[in-house]
């Protein structure tokens, strides 16, 4: 724990040298408290400590002072931003899905009680399956509302979300 404690109190100094701006020393504090909350309390959980990891890559493009002063004159920007952040988030969580398949064994033998272990493979690799079409659709979904929409672009989306579909593997 000594040495757990010590890099986080490294990190809180930094924070302060680095933050330009007072949400983000708040972002960069929150995220050093909800790594803690992982690492001793959420890891062991079914989706949570997922959540957590997959909220904190969302939240990296709101940590610089320049962000704000772009989004009041560009809303586009912002709306891009939050598209990349939702897009960050999904695969982010996506990844620690998989991580956490391929640490089934692992995880049963300390008493983990990931989503794996309690939907099981099957069920979680639909639920991989629904996060990956998500992804897919959520740059389409915004292109559809902001930008003129591509047909070549939707026949390729289609092609690789019925190979997601009817692939059998996880």
């Amino acid at each position: 724990w000594g040495i757990y404690i010590a890099m986080n109190l490294i990190a809180i100094c930094l924070s302060i040298l680095i933050a330009e701006s007072v949400s983000t020393f708040l972002i960069l504090m929150l995220s050093i408290i909800f790594l803690y909350w992982y690492s001793v309390i959420f890891q062991k959980l079914p989706l949570i400590g997922n959540l957590i990891v997959a909220g904190l890559a969302c939240a990296i493009p709101f940590l610089y002072s320049e962000f704000d002063m772009v989004i009041e004159t560009n809303h586009l920007f912002l709306r891009v931003s939050y598209l990349f952040s939702i897009i960050a988030f999904v695969l982010t969580l996506l990844r620690e899905i998989v991580k956490d398949i391929e640490d089934l064994k692992g995880d049963k033998v300390y008493g983990y009680n990931t989503l794996p272990i309690k939907l099981g493979e099957k069920k979680t690799g639909v639920i991989l399956r629904v996060l990956m079409i998500s992804v897919l659709l959520l740059p389409s979904f915004f292109f559809w509302l902001v930008l003129p929409f591509s047909i070549d672009y939707l026949s390729f989306l289609f092609s690789v979300i019925f190979g997601l579909i009817s692939s059998e593997s996880v």
